[in-house]
This record gives C-alpha cells, structure tokens and sequence, in this order.
C-alpha cells in the first residue's frame, strides 16, 4: 500500500457547469461594456434595470444637446472667435448655451455612473457570482 490515497475522480459534469458560469459571466461583462445594465439583466439582476435606465437618460440628454448644438455649430465658433467686450452680449450667449450645456454634463455623468455601476457588477460576476451561488 501507498503512504498518498488516489484522489478522487474529476468530476466532468461540475466543469462544466463551471465552465458554463464563466462563459456566461464574460456574456454579462461584454454586454454591459457596450449597453450598460444590459448584461446585468442577463445575469437575472434586477438592478440591472436601473442601470439601464440611467444609461438610456443619459444617451437621450446627450442626443438632445447635440440636436441643439450640431445646427448652432457655426453660430458657436463665431462667437468664441470674435468675442465682444459687451458684457451683455456675452452674458446672453452664456445664459443661451447654459442650460444645453448642463443638459450634455448630466447625460455624460447619468452615462458613465451607469458604465461604472455597470462595470461593478460585470467584475462581481466574473469574479464568482453572489455569495449565494457560491455556497
């Protein structure tokens, strides 16, 4: 007899199971890389509705700066190649571009909040899961 016991058979059914989770854990990371809280969703998280959400608002607030801005591209340039020493003229053209302006900021910060939340999650998946699937 042998000091070493054999160790125990290798269990095909249960890598693959696990190999079958990671595949699916990188399906989630990828998903959410390119529509935040989409592959949240795929993972069954609720969660992952919020996430696209916020996602989604951001791209909208976006999309409408850019109707706005695209068409005034040239009025834009104008004004900030020849700039008057009329304050008036000045304090008109910011309180006209103010407020798309913060409509761009918002759906940058709604955008990446919701890549990063995203991005949490995706690591969260690849690195194992809930604690619960893990048990």
């Amino acid at each position: 007899m042998s000091a070493h016991p054999t160790p125990p058979p290798l269990n095909p059914a249960g890598a693959k199971a696990a190999n079958a989770r990671r595949e699916k854990a990188w399906v989630v990371a990828i998903a959410n890389a390119a529509l935040p809280g989409f592959g949240t969703v795929l993972a069954g998280r609720k969660v992952g509705y919020f996430q696209l959400g916020l996602s989604v608002l951001g791209v909208i607030c976006f999309t409408a700066f850019l109707t706005y801005a695209v068409p005034h591209l040239g009025e834009l340039l104008q004004q900030l190649s020849n700039p008057t020493d009329d304050p008036d003229a000045a304090l008109d053209f910011l309180a006209h571009w103010l407020p798309w302006m913060a409509v761009a900021f918002a759906g940058i910060i709604l955008c990446v909040t919701a890549w990063l939340w995203a991005l949490g999650t995706s690591v969260k998946e690849v690195r194992g899961g809930s604690k619960a699937e893990r048990r």
